[in-house]
């Protein structure tokens, strides 16, 4: 192990979805075509700090997540805004009960619920107009989706060898070994590049994280598109290939 890379790992907090619930609207429905081709390289990760918020000690990475995207939407939509780690937890509390004194409730989240609470009430003041589901073993849609929306929030199931691989600053790969799984986890893909050796590039307690493109169909579960206020005020409604305006009104009516 390179010490001088040594990292520690987070706390895990997603809980699997439970399907008899709302799920979103899937974002394939209203695809009328191929959303716009993405270069080898797409980046929504430059210049940015990535806080904690929190997910050292707490479970909270459903909601860690949302202020990292708000982050990467801010960044690369207008100017960057870093909502503090307050905004983060109180979201965290609100959707699940966690009291921040006591320590109790700190259960973790289901994506879906997260997801739900940014559209209807917002963090930190930012809101997202809509969310979708999207295919996440459409590895090529998943990286038109990050070049189009600016991120993918994804969640996974997180063998032990992935802390070990995490804490050296290896790339997350399929390993033979510490393939027990020790936690539930979301991230949200920030970067792309097909030559890397880690072709997605995630992140999770407050750092960018690699990870192969064999470890995401393995391990991978859930992958969502948010899409933000502030992103739809820089870049507007009308994307080639999405019947976006639709989506939009669908998402809204199914989370009232």
């Amino acid at each position: 192990m390179n010490f001088a890379h040594f990292r520690t790992p987070g706390k895990y907090g997603r809980i699997e979805h439970d399907y008899r619930k709302n799920y979103g609207v899937a974002l394939s429905d209203y695809l009328t075509a191929s959303l716009p081709v993405a270069p080898s390289i797409v980046d929504r990760s430059s210049g940015i700090a990535w806080p904690m918020y929190g997910n050292d000690s707490i479970g909270d990475c459903t909601c860690a997540a949302v202020g990292h995207e708000i982050q990467a939407f801010t960044r690369y939509a207008s100017s960057l805004v870093t909502v503090p780690e307050s905004a983060v937890v109180d979201a965290y509390s609100a959707i699940t009960g966690y009291d921040p004194v006591t320590g109790a409730n700190d259960n973790g989240a289901e994506i879906s619920d997260v997801l739900n609470y940014w559209q209807k009430t917002g963090v930190g003041g930012h809101k997202i107009v809509a969310w979708a589901t999207v295919d996440y073993w459409n590895k090529p849609l998943m990286k038109q989706v990050l070049n189009t929306f600016g991120t993918v929030y994804l969640g996974l199931e997180v063998p032990q060898s992935a802390e070990y691989q995490f804490s050296a600053g290896l790339p997350w790969s399929v390993s033979k070994t510490g393939t027990n799984i020790v936690g539930g986890h979301a991230v949200p893909i920030q970067r792309w590049d097909d030559a890397a050796v880690g072709v997605i590039e995630v992140v999770t307690w407050g750092a960018l994280q690699r990870m192969t493109l064999a470890f995401c169909r393995k391990y991978v579960d859930e992958a969502y598109v948010p899409i933000s206020q502030d992103w739809i005020t820089a870049n507007g409604t009308t994307i080639e290939g999405l019947a976006l305006s639709e989506l939009i009104a669908d998402s809204k009516a199914l989370s009232a």
